[in-house]
């Protein structure tokens, strides 16, 4: 009897060793698809090799699928920028592509912050402010917006082509994908949190 529970014991240990672990990279997967951030915003699945880390003052942080209010948000939020090396610069988006309401994205993607040049291992507010932050104001009853953060490889310190942002409708239609290519931008992570404006 004692042989067979030690066996059982042998046997409980083997199994949880090979038990497989989900990890961040498979939780973000999960996510980005749940919310079809993949495919109606992005074409696929980037790989992720970078990661952000997301905190606005009043100790909301950002995680995969957070739900913020507007209020949450409003202020521009503290971001640590991790790479996979320690020489390159980066570049933050934060975009909202529900804009005007999730089902109607005549003005989506809205562009709600861009920082560039930041130096490697550092904070965003290191960088350079391409686009001021602005918080999230959506409309009441336009469904749930995602607010998507978008973290690029530079290729190397460089000049970024300067956008108008001063008025509201200047930041919309902001075409993400063709600013990334045309500054030789990789896309190597990305967050989002939710703002549910039916509540």
């Amino acid at each position: 009897e004692r042989g067979k529970k030690n066996s059982n014991l042998r046997h409980e240990q083997t199994n949880d060793q090979t038990m497989p672990l989900i990890t961040l990279q498979q939780v973000e997967s999960h996510a980005i698809h749940k919310h079809q951030i993949v495919p109606q915003i992005l074409n696929e699945e980037p790989n992720i090799s970078g990661l952000l880390q997301i905190d606005y003052s009043n100790g909301k942080g950002v995680f995969v699928e957070s739900f913020l209010n507007k209020e949450d948000a409003a202020d521009e939020p503290k971001v640590q920028v991790f790479l996979d090396d320690s020489e390159s610069y980066s570049t933050v988006m934060l975009v909202d592509p529900d804009a005007p309401s999730r089902d109607d994205h005549q003005y989506g993607p809205w562009r709600h912050w861009i920082v560039t040049n930041i130096p490697p291992g550092s904070l965003a507010s290191a960088g350079q402010v391409h686009t001021s932050y602005l918080g999230p104001n959506p409309g009441e009853n336009t469904g749930i917006h995602r607010y998507i953060f978008l973290l690029y490889k530079q290729k190397q310190r460089q000049e970024f082509e300067a956008l108008p942002s001063e008025e509201r409708p200047q930041r919309r239609n902001f075409n993400f994908e063709a600013f990334a290519e045309k500054h030789n931008l990789t896309l190597v992570g990305l967050s989002f949190f939710l703002v549910d404006t039916t509540k």
